[in-house]
C-alpha cells in the first residue's frame, strides 16, 4: 500500500475542516498504516491542550487525535516555524507526542510520501 500524508493547516475553529479530516483520517487508518499528519501553519492549533471549550459553544474534537495512536499512527509532525511565528513555546506540551521539524525537513519529509490530502 501507497503511504499517506494528511497535512492539516487550518485554525480548529471557523469551518468544520478539521473534524471532517480527523474522520477522512480514522478511515484512511482501518485500512493503512503508513500514515504521517502534518500540523502547519495555524493546523497547529488543533493539537494545542484547549481547555474550557464549551465556553465558546465548541465540542472538543481535537482530543480525537488520540485515538489516531489506537489505529497505529504515531507519526505527528509539527512545523517549527508555524510555532514561533504564533509566540508558542516550541516545549509547550501538545496532548499527542509530535516531531518539531523546520520548514525545509517539514516538506522533505511530506515529499516522501505517495499520496498527501491537505485539510
Amino acid at each position: 500500500m501507497k503511504s499517506i500524508a494528511f497535512t492539516i493547516n487550518r485554525s480548529i475553529h471557523g469551518s468544520n475542516i478539521g473534524i471532517e479530516g480527523l474522520n477522512v483520517i480514522l478511515a484512511a487508518a482501518t485500512i493503512q498504516n503508513n500514515i504521517g499528519i502534518f500540523f502547519i501553519g495555524d493546523g497547529i492549533l488543533q493539537i494545542l491542550n484547549f481547555k474550557n471549550s464549551e465556553n465558546i459553544f465548541s465540542r472538543n474534537y481535537p482530543a480525537y487525535f488520540l485515538i489516531l495512536v489506537t489505529y497505529g499512527i504515531k507519526k505527528f509532525y509539527v512545523c517549527k516555524k508555524s510555532l514561533l511565528d504564533r509566540d508558542i513555546n516550541i516545549q509547550k506540551v501538545f496532548f499527542i507526542d509530535v516531531i518539531v521539524l523546520d520548514p525545509n525537513k517539514m516538506r522533505e519529509k511530506i515529499d516522501s510520501y505517495d499520496l498527501i490530502l491537505n485539510f
